[in-house]
């Protein structure tokens, strides 16, 4: 106990005062730049700042596709084609003929018992590129 009667002030309680601070900050902040964007869009220079689309986005969708049929489709065939099902042992004939026949010079072949995140990820940007 000091002189006055308060106990001094411990570290938690500054420590807290200064996330306080730094929350309250942050806050304003946020505020401040949705505000000036909402009257930006509202104006003449509503072009000035625009949302980062990234000009590969379509590839990077489409690598997380053939990711995902690596990963959870066994022994299937894999088309390099966006949105393409999976080629199965039991599929027609005349539709794994079609996709054979379509293949690039390159076939990318990867064992079942190998397919994990690492060996997936390379085969199948082998798989989209190659064409």
């Amino acid at each position: 106990m000091t002189a006055t009667g308060l106990k001094p002030l411990s570290f938690r309680w500054i420590l807290m005062g200064c996330i306080g601070a730094l929350v309250l900050f942050q806050s304003v902040d946020v505020f401040l730049t949705y505000r000036a964007t909402s009257l930006l869009s509202r104006s003449k220079l509503r072009h000035a700042i625009r949302p980062l689309v990234a000009p590969q986005e379509d590839d990077l969708l489409h690598m997380n596709e053939l990711m995902t049929e690596c990963l959870t489709r066994g022994d299937a065939i894999v088309s390099s084609r966006y949105m393409q099902p999976p080629l199965w042992r039991e599929s027609d004939a005349k539709d794994i003929l079609a996709e054979v026949m379509r293949c690039p010079e390159a076939e990318v072949f990867l064992p079942i018992g190998i397919r994990s995140y690492g060996y997936c990820e390379d085969a199948m940007a082998y798989v989209k590129f190659l064409e």
